[in-house]
């Protein structure tokens, strides 16, 4: 779910800042290591000058 969601956003081309929101779900143990490696791909991806915004909602 990740990968598809992540293939779908052009980060290499960002050049201002990046603003992204995931939700969570405080039953889901899944969750944080879901998130955790959506932050970990972004940073990956992501020019390390651009700032970053990552948000829980």
């Amino acid at each position: 779910m990740a990968n598809l969601a992540l293939a779908s956003v052009s980060l290499e081309d960002a050049a201002v800042r990046v603003i992204m929101t995931v939700g969570k779900s405080k039953r889901n143990s899944g969750i944080a290591e879901f998130n955790a490696y959506v932050l970990n791909q972004i940073k990956v991806r992501l020019d390390p000058l651009v700032p970053l915004n990552f948000a829980l909602s």
